[in-house]
């Protein structure tokens, strides 16, 4: 799958994906809302013209950006609940320095 499909069509097939295209539609639209309170606050929407092409592009960008979102919020509940014993991220992280076989206290060394 090449960058420009997978921007186009992103995999949602994964929990990680899931997340990943509902972020995406999250950030699309955080930079939305933070131009058009730019414009609006300082003043420029008045005599401010963006040109019909690069408004259409533009809007398709976001209409597919937050399509994706939608596609991933959908896929997300789609999938199976995690168990309740599922160790988090940073439990995981915090075993690994744990469980070492030798560490620099049984050897001695300070």
């Amino acid at each position: 799958m090449t960058l420009f499909s997978s921007w186009f069509w992103p995999d949602v097939s994964t929990r990680k994906n899931a997340t990943f295209a509902t972020t995406e539609a999250f950030y699309v639209l955080l930079g939305v809302a933070t131009l058009v309170a730019l414009f609006t606050f300082v003043g420029f929407a008045r005599g401010w013209e963006f040109g019909h092409p690069g408004a259409l592009l533009l809007a398709i960008a976001v209409a597919l950006a937050l399509l994706h979102g939608v596609r991933g919020a959908c896929a997300f509940h789609k999938f199976a609940p995690i168990p309740a014993n599922t160790p988090s991220i940073e439990q995981s992280f915090r075993s690994f320095g744990q469980n070492s076989p030798r560490s620099e206290k049984d050897t001695g060394r300070n």
